[in-house]
Order: C-alpha cells, then structure tokens, then sequence
C-alpha cells in the first residue's frame, strides 16, 4: 500500500536528521537529544503495538534515531535501547532487501554500547550471543 511504502521511507531516512553534516557545523548536538527524548517514547509506544512489515518499520526508525546520538546519549537511555537492539538483530524477520541495513546498524550499535559500557548486556547475554550466532549462517554476506 502507498501507506506502507511512505512509512518505509521515513523509516529509512530517519538518519538524515542526526547524520553529521559538514556545511551544517554550527547547529550543536543538543537538537539530537532533544529529537531523541522527544520522538523514542512515541516510536517505542508504536512498535510495541505493531506487527510483520510495520514492526520492521519502526524499527528501522529507531534504529535511524540512534545510530548518530552520542555515546552519552544512548548510555543514559540503555534500559530503552538494548530490548529494541536485540530484537532488531532476530533472524526470524527475514528483512526485505530495503530493510538489509537494519541488522548491520543494530549490530555496530550493540559493539559501540559494548566497548563503552562493557557491562550493558550482561542480563542479556542469553539472548544476545544465540541470536549473533544464528547471524554467521545468515543468506545476508553484509550480516557475516
């Protein structure tokens, strides 16, 4: 539906709005946080309601949304952030091809938060180290 292809797209360009832009360097991280503070809740609230294509969506979304914050940003925000991370990184959503960043971004996510606060996944590993294994048999070569 046309509903569903305009979701996939602001999905996917979410990173516009916290990319680094060199022309752009007076504007001060702070429209980040404030950004992030502001539009998780709703994306999480959204998510947790959704399902199939829509869930990937949002995840997506979210995914876009951290991806560029600052270390201190995500720190502060972990008990949000690791669920979302580890749901983004299962094998069973079989992503469609425009949904292949996800997974790789949820990953680098995972390994920045894990040299940064080495303890942040120690109540997960049980879920964690499963699903990175079921990642190296992956069909995706970017996943391996």
């Amino acid at each position: 539906t046309t509903e569903s292809v305009v979701a996939e797209s602001i999905a996917q360009h979410m990173v516009i709005l916290f990319k680094d832009v060199q022309c752009l360097s007076n504007i001060k991280p702070l429209y980040k946080q404030k950004f992030f503070v502001v539009g998780l809740p709703t994306l999480l609230e959204q998510f947790r309601k959704s399902s199939g294509v829509k869930e990937i969506i949002f995840l997506t979304a979210i995914s876009n949304l951290i991806k560029h914050l600052p270390t201190s940003i995500l720190i502060q925000e972990l008990p949000n952030i690791v669920p979302i991370l580890l749901e983004s990184i299962k094998q069973q959503y079989n992503p469609p091809p425009t949904f292949d960043g996800l997974q790789k971004a949820s990953v680098n996510t995972i390994i920045m938060l894990l040299q940064e606060t080495p303890g942040s996944f120690t109540n997960h590993l049980n879920v964690l180290i499963p699903r990175l294994l079921q990642m190296t048999t992956s069909d995706h070569k970017a996943l391996r």
